[in-house]
């Protein structure tokens, strides 16, 4: 695997991945009609609601995983290739899979839901993963001097972005329960997350600040020599042009057609 990512790559690569998975969702549906029409369901009572269910609970969470599945690699590359730790395109990954219902449940039959037992569906994890996504592409590359600012504006956003996982974590509790001994810590984080959002703590202000700190990361890595903010770096004088015999011509307004000066 190639560690370099550059940031037209990834997101042009994360645009294509994206349009897909909107195209899948928003033609589900008529992927669903077509199979109830060729399969003569509507003839039978109950048939295509069923039929709808079967295709939801089934298709609908393998795209979503393919989808999340395809940005493992890219997200990994592209935050090696700008300084930042593998591990925050490994954090995209989870973030995505921790709003599986909302992916699965939307644009399905209602009946999806109703099956899975999803009362309420939220995207604040799929937010969390736009941003640092966005993050990854305006970020500058890797340098052999990074400014003095990188290491605290790197650890504040790791911080922000792993503390913001770990409260989405909970998405994940119906895949969660089926391991020994996480019944317990499941209903605990979804009690914290409860007390964080009667003090609007989790999301609105986690968001915000992580929002400002995914800008201050930003800022900082351009802020360094040669980046699009802050001074760029001093170019070498360019040198004189030479001919074939090795005499220099001089770059005088005198100097026309090749003639010496």
């Amino acid at each position: 695997m190639r560690p370099y990512l550059s940031a037209s790559s990834f997101a042009r690569l994360f645009a294509l991945r994206l349009a897909l998975v909107i195209a899948a969702t928003i033609l589900f549906p008529f992927l669903v009609y077509g199979l109830i029409q060729a399969t003569g369901a509507q003839k039978v009572s109950g048939a295509s609601g069923a039929l709808a269910v079967v295709l939801g609970v089934y298709l609908k969470p393998l795209i979503f995983v393919l989808f999340a599945a395809s940005l493992a690699r890219i997200s990994v590359r592209r935050a090696t290739a700008s300084g930042l730790p593998w591990v925050a395109g490994a954090l995209i990954v989870v973030l995505v899979l921790c709003d599986w219902q909302f992916g699965v449940v939307f644009g399905a039959h209602w009946g999806v839901a109703f099956s899975l037992g999803v009362l309420r569906a939220s995207a604040t994890s799929l937010l969390v993963a736009l941003i640092a996504v966005v993050t990854l592409i305006f970020v500058r590359d890797r340098a052999e001097t990074m400014p003095q600012d990188w290491p605290l504006a790197c650890r504040l956003w790791m911080s922000l972005l792993t503390v913001l996982t770990i409260l989405g974590l909970p998405g994940l509790a119906p895949l969660l329960l089926w391991l020994p001994g996480m019944g317990t810590v499941v209903i605990l984080f979804l009690k914290l997350k409860l007390w964080l959002s009667m003090i609007y703590l989790y999301p609105t202000i986690l968001l915000a600040t992580f929002c400002a700190a995914s800008v201050y990361l930003v800022v900082v890595s351009r802020s360094a020599p040669g980046g699009d903010i802050g001074v760029a770096a001093s170019k070498p004088p360019q040198p004189l042009s030479t001919g074939l015999a090795g005499n220099r011509y001089s770059r005088s307004p005198n100097a026309r057609f090749g003639r010496r000066a």
